[in-house]
């Protein structure tokens, strides 16, 4: 299993449990994709506190995903995100297009 999910209250976690590369990237695609474009669920959030490793396939996924969710005036935000991928983001100009929060807790607490 490459991410679990839960509903609390409204906003759909899904915990990654894999790095986000191209071995991986395309199940967790499958697995999430219907949910992000599924229109009666208005909050997504991806906690990455288990991602080491990102690829273009990962970022590549991340960024479809908060495309849809911003046209269709949805909430997307990431938590547990680890400096060197946080650092990947700043470098490639990202960390503008999500909300990147410290923890899970407190991105729950804004959205």
């Amino acid at each position: 299993m490459v991410a679990t999910r839960e509903n609390i209250n409204g906003v759909e976690v899904f915990r990654i449990k894999e790095n986000l590369v191209l071995a991986t990237t395309q199940e967790i695609r499958t697995s999430i994709t219907p949910l992000v474009n599924d229109t009666s669920i208005s909050k997504i959030l991806f906690n990455l506190m288990e991602v080491k490793v990102i690829d273009s396939s990962g970022i590549g996924f991340l960024v479809s995903t908060a495309k849809v969710m911003t046209k269709r005036n949805a909430a997307f935000a990431l938590c547990h995100v680890s400096h060197t991928i946080h650092e990947i983001f700043k470098t490639i100009q990202l960390d503008d297009i999500f909300s990147i929060y410290p923890s899970e807790e407190e991105a729950l607490a804004d959205l």
